[in-house]
């Protein structure tokens, strides 16, 4: 829905009428009390461009309209999920927004990869992030786009899987009571090494 206010003007009025270009109802233009200086116009489409129009009519005679433009926000895509994750890929998927778009922004952050931005066309649902960091925590944000408006961002976070300890060796180490340990560091992030027997 549209809420718009307005003015009263001066002098005697019957009634206001109100209409959206483009109609966003049959039942256009919309009548209004004449002390009322407030409507709400229903049925707008997220993401259209509207020209509202006020005018004022006394028996036979009406006055010049009143115009405003007005886009209605841009929708957010919906359902925004990963998938497919492992140590350097996340996948994310959305469904479409509601009302009028022309495609879709995806970025994740930290800007690592391959390709960490990127605009899809309306229906192209789902992008590949890749050449990701090992084990790093990633915030995605998938942006609907309406020419040049844009909607809130969705946002998710997703970590890569964390790449496992490789060239593990007792160097020498193992005695009656104690085995020592050393290995690679992995590729990637890590917090800690956890070492179990």
């Amino acid at each position: 829905t549209i809420r718009i206010t307005w003015k009263a003007p001066q002098g005697e009025r019957d009634v206001y009428l109100i209409q959206a270009e483009p109609h966003t109802d049959d039942d256009m233009p919309i009548k209004v009390e004449k002390n009322k200086t407030s409507c709400t116009i229903p049925n707008a489409v997220p993401g259209e461009k509207y020209t509202i129009a006020v005018w004022t009519r006394r028996g036979d005679l009406s006055s010049e309209r009143s115009t405003e433009p007005f886009q209605v926000p841009v929708s957010q895509a919906k359902n925004v999920q990963t998938k497919d994750v492992d140590d350097k890929t996340i996948k994310v998927t959305w469904e479409e927004s509601k009302g009028k778009k022309t495609g879709y922004h995806v970025c994740i952050d930290p800007k690592d990869g391959a390709n960490k931005e990127q605009e899809n066309k309306t229906g192209d649902l789902t992008h590949c992030f890749t050449e990701l960091v090992p084990g790093r925590l990633y915030t995605i944000s998938v942006i609907t786009l309406c020419e040049e408006v844009e909607s809130e961002p969705v946002k998710i976070t997703q970590r890569t899987e964390i790449s496992p300890v490789a060239e593990i060796t007792t160097d020498g180490g193992v005695t009656e009571t104690s085995i020592k340990l050393r290995w690679s560091q992995p590729e990637g992030d890590q917090d800690k090494y956890r070492v179990a027997i």
